[in-house]
């Protein structure tokens, strides 16, 4: 049989003494150790005087990619003002062929004609004169044929004497010279010598094409010859002209016969250049420079402006994309991998783009190797 003992009160302080103890052993090792802190890593980038070096592994690194810098022979399209123009010999002014006053007019501006139509009518001041001349010269030149043959016929037997019929053949060349005349008059005015109208002229258009400019109206009197004031202006336009102005700066780039082409609401027009002026536009200081253009259906109008491209041929360039290029101080940069993740800032000069790439003038070389991505993250260092 088992006999539970009372516990003596001093064992029992003793226990309690030493769990308190244990206690406060614990928490004070809680309360004054410190738990040492990790090691930072490295750092993804550092910098050596201007040289970057960027730790091998890191997130940055994987970021940058670098490539060598390519040399390529490319043609290059250069960019010019350029506008549609009338071919030279292609417009053509009507001018009054005599004084008068304008009885009626048969066209408006835009209004396509065919060569021979009637423009407008005119009521010459002079155009009875020239009308009564002709109907005059041909009563003459019919009376003097018959005269000549008459006198051929009496002379045949014997009649008459042979001065007789030489006066007939003179005054029957005479007649004819005057006839000739008064009809090369008419053609000229292109008056008729019958019909009701015969007074009333005429004026046609010389060739097909569109009305471009009116200058006068039905009623008003045609008092001057002047040259300055054309009655009516039409202009062939199955074919136009495509000016492009190549500045002065560029012409040593410039050789008769290179392509030129433009685009106009839908419509290409390309090929060789066919002709050049012979000097620079003294406001400008650029010379024009013209391609022909079918313009069938004359959808093509004389005086609308576009971009031109000149292709030019050039030799081997430098070329690096854009995602390269950086703005330090107002200069065009890239960053140069002069050692494994080691780069270095470099100042180039470049000149056009050509798509997503540009063309370097100087600053790196063929080979070199540039940062095509991620670049920008290495600027602020």
């Amino acid at each position: 049989m088992t006999v539970n003992r009372p516990v003596s009160h001093k064992t029992a302080l003793t226990v309690t003494a030493l769990v308190v103890l244990a206690c406060l052993f614990w928490g004070a090792w809680h309360i004054f150790h410190v738990t040492p802190s990790p090691t930072p890593p490295p750092p993804q980038l550092t910098r050596d005087g201007d040289f970057l070096h960027v730790r091998p592994g890191s997130a940055l690194q994987k970021i940058l990619l670098v490539e060598p810098v390519p040399m390529l022979n490319l043609p290059r399209k250069v960019p010019l003002p350029a506008q549609l123009i009338s071919p030279p010999g292609k417009k053509v002014n009507l001018y009054p062929p005599v004084l008068g006053k304008i009885v009626s007019l048969n066209v408006r501006p835009g209004q396509l004609v065919k060569k021979g139509d009637v423009m407008l009518t005119l009521l010459p001041i002079d155009g009875a004169q020239v009308v009564a001349d002709a109907r005059k010269a041909q009563a003459e030149l019919t009376l003097a044929q018959q005269n000549y043959q008459r006198a051929r016929g009496v002379l045949a037997v014997g009649g008459t004497a042979l001065k007789d019929l030489q006066a007939a053949q003179a005054a029957l060349e005479e007649a004819e010279a005057e006839y000739q005349r008064a009809q090369q008059a008419m053609v000229a005015i292109g008056a008729r010598t019958h019909g009701p109208d015969a007074h009333i002229l005429p004026v046609t258009s010389p060739i097909s094409g569109i009305v471009s400019n009116i200058g006068v109206g039905v009623g008003q009197n045609v008092t001057n010859l002047d040259l300055t004031g054309p009655l009516l202006t039409v202009t062939d336009l199955s074919e136009v002209w495509l000016s492009a102005s190549v500045p002065q700066d560029m012409l040593d780039l410039f050789r008769p016969g290179m392509k030129l082409t433009a685009d106009f609401s839908g419509h290409h027009c390309g090929g060789p250049v066919i002709a050049q002026e012979p000097a620079l536009a003294e406001d400008t200081r650029r010379l024009n420079i013209f391609l022909a253009c079918p313009n069938p259906d004359s959808s093509l109008r004389p005086g609308a402006f576009t971009t031109a491209l000149l292709s030019v041929p050039e030799r081997s360039v430098v070329m690096l994309p854009k995602t390269s290029l950086l703005m330090s101080n107002d200069l065009t940069t890239v960053f140069l991998e002069v050692a494994p993740n080691t780069y270095r800032r470099q100042v180039v000069t470049v000149s056009y783009d050509e798509g997503d790439n540009v063309r370097v003038l100087a600053g790196v070389h063929k080979g070199a190797r540039v940062v095509v991505r991620g670049a920008i993250l290495l600027n602020d260092y």
